[in-house]
């Protein structure tokens, strides 16, 4: 948490960029599922009040203790249920961290813990996923990385 995000994680690697391992402990009772939501709080396309989405997540499993590095992108369905948002790219799955030169960008982690699953389509928006978990979050946690070209 506060650290500089690791290159292979980042535009920096191409289209070899890959989405890191997470993981997580003291669920709360009543969890159903988990979704998670990176995003860019430094930019505001558009002068809107949404920053950049990198990542959109959700029906992770309850009993799941975190996501292994490498989540396939490009894949909306993944085997244990869990599907996948687009993000600012438009195509399903992980974008990494692509702040231009200058000063770090704060990318975004916010792990939500919910009492229910969510039914969203694979064409969600952000504005979708946040109104399907209003009401819904247990316990949310926060991982923030640094990252800048």
């Amino acid at each position: 948490d506060g650290g500089e995000t690791p290159k292979k994680y980042t535009c920096a690697a191409g289209a070899e960029a890959v989405s890191p391992a997470l993981t997580w402990t003291n669920v709360p009772a009543g969890t159903m599922s988990f979704a998670l939501l990176l995003h860019d709080p430094e930019p505001h396309i558009r002068k809107s009040r949404y920053d950049i989405t990198h990542w959109m997540i959700w029906n992770i499993p309850a009993d799941a203790k975190g996501l292994p590095e490498g989540v396939p992108a490009g894949t909306v369905d993944l085997p244990d249920g869990s599907r996948q948002g687009k993000p600012y790219t438009n195509k399903p799955g992980y974008a990494g961290p692509c702040a231009p030169p200058g000063n770090p960008h704060h990318y975004t982690f916010e792990l939500l813990a919910l009492d229910s699953k969510l039914d969203l389509s694979p064409d969600a928006t952000r504005d979708d996923f946040e109104k399907a978990i209003d009401g819904h979050v247990l316990q949310a946690s926060v991982l923030v990385t640094l990252y800048h070209q």
